[in-house]
């Protein structure tokens, strides 16, 4: 809601609010940071904002770092759900939940700003679901597995 695209959206007096909420927010999230506590991804963003969800992930990166906000929706998030032998993490033994993406988003966390153009492949429990790379078919027809190649 910090973006252009929704002046207007709100009236001023609760686009104020929402404005001091995300300054506030960042400034929470620094904090619990700094003071080493885990942090997990998630928003209450619903409806026509629900297509702003993926900045997020730029938003939070102003103050944490690209590995820091890929943990909080990733490994810390399958803490929470206490799910962190099976969730969270490419290793062999979990669920094989994978995006393929054109960029490394430890590079830039932006990459994930645009999934339409970034997300090559969506992989849900070791089926794809989604995918624009040619060599990699959709609908389940290839299972991927994780296996150690030691």
């Amino acid at each position: 809601m910090a973006s252009d695209k929704w002046q207007g959206y709100l009236p001023i007096e609760s686009a104020t609010k929402n404005t001091e909420v995300l300054h506030s927010g960042l400034g929470a999230l620094k904090t619990a940071a700094d003071a080493g506590i885990t942090i997990c991804f998630g928003t209450d963003l619903l409806g026509p904002l629900g297509g702003a969800q993926p900045k997020e992930f730029a938003i939070r990166s102003q103050v944490l770092s690209s590995l820091a906000v890929l943990q909080s929706a990733t490994i810390n998030a399958a803490r929470l759900v206490g799910c962190p032998d099976y969730l969270g993490q490419a290793r062999e033994g979990f669920s094989a939940d994978l995006l393929l993406l054109a960029q490394n988003p430890l590079e830039d966390i932006k990459v994930l700003d645009n999934p339409e153009t970034n997300i090559l492949a969506v992989i849900k429990e070791g089926r794809v679901q989604a995918s624009k790379l040619e060599d990699l078919k959709e609908d389940g027809v290839m299972t991927v597995r994780l296996r150690s190649s030691l």
